[in-house]
């Protein structure tokens, strides 16, 4: 651990703590080794097959928060202490959400994927056609105004 790990560490909870509050804001929070756990086991096939394989990592290399549980993957034993208070700050941030939206909303914003009908930049040409624009750095003052402008031609 380098000095600035430590320094670091020395100014937030131990994961120890971490999961007490956990536990106190959230009662019933509990961690569970996807390894162990028949529901991550069918979560790891389905997302096989789902996607032909491409997901293999699910048990070894993700945190999931699904109710009050947080599935840790097979790399939980070995992660460093301040690795795993960076992954309980931010599985508790999905708590939060999930307390503040509700279940059903949260099963949707997280389970249904959402696609941008287009990037900011990309744009529709007059044939229809995507249309890669080129885009220039935010003005910094009145002077570079006309840079900006450019950000709207199209690229050729």
């Amino acid at each position: 651990m380098t000095a600035t790990e430590h320094d670091r560490l020395a100014k937030c909870p131990s994961s120890a703590e971490l999961i007490a509050e956990l536990a106190r804001e959230f009662p019933g929070f509990r961690l569970v080794s996807k390894r162990d756990s028949r529901f991550s086991l069918a979560i790891d096939r389905a997302l096989k097959l789902l996607t032909f394989g491409a997901q293999r990592a699910y048990l070894t290399h993700y945190h999931t928060v699904i109710g009050n549980t947080l599935y840790t993957p097979d790399t939980w034993a070995t992660t460093g202490e301040l690795d795993r208070v960076v992954v309980l700050r931010h599985e508790r941030i999905h708590l939060r959400q999930r307390r503040r939206y509700g279940p059903p909303l949260m099963a949707f914003l997280y389970l249904v994927p959402f696609f941008p009908l287009a990037s900011p930049k990309v744009a529709r040409g007059s044939s229809g056609r995507p249309t890669r624009r080129r885009c220039a750095p935010r003005p910094s003052s009145a002077a570079s105004s006309a840079r900006a402008r450019r950000c709207s031609a199209p690229v050729s």
